[in-house]
């Protein structure tokens, strides 16, 4: 009678620890392949259990269905754990490489600023300088009409003392 209530001891607590694996399992369902739905290892071992439990089989064939998948679980989190490594090599060399692409365009930029303020003085100075230019070729138009005029008024006072002499 002892080693009956014994063993309904065992399977009541395991059935415990069987729920409370569950819990964890459905938890992690979409964080490890093992435990997604479509991989349905959870109902396959819960349906395993309980034919060993009805069937009065060893506990220890049920303990090595819980290592089995431990060890699967810690397979799988070798392999994530392995993949977010190498995406952390590759995040890291593509962030240098476009650190370095936005200081190079940052540069660039920076000249081509320079560049575009030098030639818009330049062109403020050259512009002034043509007004002054404009104005002061104007002047001298000005200044030669007036002077051929003048030319002309005094060649014509030459001619006309000249015919009279």
């Amino acid at each position: 009678m002892g080693n009956k209530k014994q063993r309904n001891m065992k399977a009541l607590a395991l059935v415990l620890a069987v729920l409370v694996a569950t819990g964890f399992a459905t938890k992690f369902q979409t964080a490890l392949p093992s435990l997604n739905p479509n991989n349905k290892v959870p109902m396959n071992i819960l349906s395993e259990i309980a034919s060993r439990i009805a069937a009065d089989g060893p506990l220890d064939d049920i303990f090595n269905l819980f290592n089995s998948l431990e060890s699967q679980i810690r397979n799988e989190q070798v392999q994530h754990d392995e993949l977010y490594a190498r995406q952390q090599v590759e995040c890291s060399g593509e962030r240098s490489f476009r650190e370095k692409e936005i200081a190079d365009a940052t540069n660039a930029i920076n000249l081509a600023t320079d560049e575009k303020n030098a030639a818009a003085v330049s062109l403020s100075q050259n512009q002034q300088q043509l007004e002054t230019n404009v104005k002061s070729q104007a002047d001298v138009s000005a200044l030669i009409k007036d002077l051929e005029e003048q030319r002309a008024a005094a060649n014509a006072v030459y001619k006309r003392r000249n015919a009279e002499f």
